[in-house]
């Protein structure tokens, strides 16, 4: 019994009438074999090729039920395995694509380039501040020391008014300051400017040029010159002047200068007796007047009140 074969092409161009045309197709299911559709994105179209079987002239019914029958459990096999091998194929295409950007991940982390050296502005205050930064200006000028091709630029300055505007305005990129300053230029800044490490500890005297000061109870009554007004020296002595007794704006003068140099040349022209100096301006002013010692430690009679804190500066 000869039956005939045909393919048909069938061009979808309305996506809305699809459900009309699987229909049509499935009301004419027995007489065809299968088909496939292709999508052609570019062009907006959709093709579909059925292969249509005609039933012989004269045929039995019967028999053209059980062809189609047998062709529909067929049809579902095929899908069937269309299914699986569709799984497998993503599974594969999935795992390809995961290697491929492994790999990808991997060579640019090797090829990640360099950071670019750049130019580090750094300010700090005459004295102990800018002692702390001692080993950070030699190595900027060492070849051997490794600053990552960095450069800095130091600058040094006689008091914090010099160097507050230059850090706000961002004319500095780090700058010691006072630990009171730090705190205001926190907050003025909402975050801008932080604090990234205390590095300047216990290094504030009372020094005399004679013997009449053994304890913090013996300033009672004198004149003391110094310098840091409005920033941790001039808070430190006035803490530790009230703790001991002493009112600091009526029980003792305290005269302030612009600059440590000023005490120190103060002593040395006997224009005053004691001063209170930072180290390296202590040793300093000890050279030029060998009297001079150091009455107290003020680090030490801050510890002395055990209040749980530390003299910072």
């Amino acid at each position: 019994m000869e039956t005939r074969v045909a393919v048909l092409a069938i061009i979808v161009r309305d996506m809305a009438s699809v459900p009309a045309l699987n229909e049509l197709l499935h009301q004419y299911a027995p007489y065809i074999i299968g088909r496939m559709g292709v999508p052609y994105h570019a062009r907006g179209v959709n093709i579909l090729r059925p292969v249509r079987q005609d039933r012989p002239a004269g045929g039995d019914h019967r028999q053209d039920r059980l062809r189609a029958g047998r062709r529909a459990a067929t049809r579902k096999v095929r899908k069937i395995d269309m299914k699986q091998w569709m799984k497998k194929g993503l599974a594969a295409c999935l795992a390809l694509v995961m290697c491929l950007s492994l790999a990808a991940c991997g060579g640019k982390e090797d090829e990640t380039p360099a950071e670019e050296p750049v130019n580090v502005r750094v300010a700090a205050l005459k004295g102990p501040t800018a002692m702390g930064m001692v080993k950070l200006m030699s190595d900027s000028e060492s070849a051997e020391a490794d600053t990552a091709g960095n450069t800095y630029e130091f600058t040094l300055a006689a008091s914090a008014d010099e160097v507050s505007p230059k850090l706000m305005q961002g004319e500095l990129d780090i700058a010691c300051v006072p630990a009171n300053l730090a705190s205001v230029l926190y907050n003025r800044t909402e975050g801008g400017i932080v604090t990234l490490a205390v590095n300047t500890l216990g290094v504030l005297y009372i020094v005399e040029n004679g013997n009449a000061v053994a304890s913090m109870a013996d300033l009672a009554g004198k004149t003391i010159v110094a310098s840091g007004k409005g920033s941790t020296p001039e808070y430190a002595l006035r803490y530790l002047l009230t703790e001991n007794g002493i009112d600091p704006d009526t029980g003792v003068t305290i005269d302030w200068k612009s600059e440590h140099s000023e005490c120190v040349a103060s002593l040395a022209s006997g224009a005053a007796t004691i001063a209170m100096l930072p180290q390296p301006f202590v040793t300093v002013a000890q050279t030029q007047l060998p009297d001079l010692r150091v009455a107290l430690d003020l680090t030490e009679e801050w510890d002395a009140l055990d209040n749980g804190s530390a003299l910072l500066t």
